[in-house]
């Protein structure tokens, strides 16, 4: 087992959020030349779902069945969010989309490498970051000048000063 600093602990789990942002955006972004005829259409959903999904109604043919499925399940995840939830993912996902290419490309990165852990080493790493996240903010701090003194800068992932 590996050690991980608070550090990068808190920037994989920043990274973590906004990729199971990009996650859940994703399939309204992608493209496929060839529908899959087999998949929902659009106007197989729900009247709720379709009043919600309208502005994305002229990409529904484009999705395959598992995107439909993955921006429907998204949509129901949506509805169950009270209205502080849904501030924070758009705030986010307006973050995300500030982001430059490269760094979305290693937040991509980073959330599949934290996807491939197992369950218990996810579980561990959540763990730990909330405890990093219940110390004074001072203490956090002290940790955070340590690990950089110790940490050469090339191994750094680059920090969006927006996040906090």
């Amino acid at each position: 087992m590996y050690k991980l600093s608070i550090q990068c602990i808190k920037h994989r789990l920043i990274m973590l959020t906004m990729a199971t942002i990009l996650v859940l955006s994703a399939p309204l972004n992608a493209s496929n030349d060839k529908p899959n005829s087999k998949a929902l259409p659009f106007e197989q959903l729900t009247p709720s779902q379709q009043q919600q999904l309208a502005p994305f109604k002229n990409k529904w043919s484009a999705l395959d069945q598992q995107q439909r499925q993955k921006v429907i399940k998204g949509l129901s995840r949506w509805n169950t969010m009270n209205t502080q939830q849904k501030q924070l993912v758009k705030k986010r996902f307006k973050q995300w989309r500030t982001l430059p290419h490269t760094e979305k490309r290693q937040l991509r990165r980073t959330f599949h490498r934290y996807k491939s852990l197992s369950p218990a080493k996810r579980k561990q790493l959540k763990h730990t970051f909330q405890k990093f996240r219940a110390l004074p903010a001072d203490r956090r701090h002290e940790i955070k000048q340590r690990f950089l003194k110790v940490t050469p800068k090339k191994n750094l992932p680059k920090r969006n000063p927006s996040i906090k």
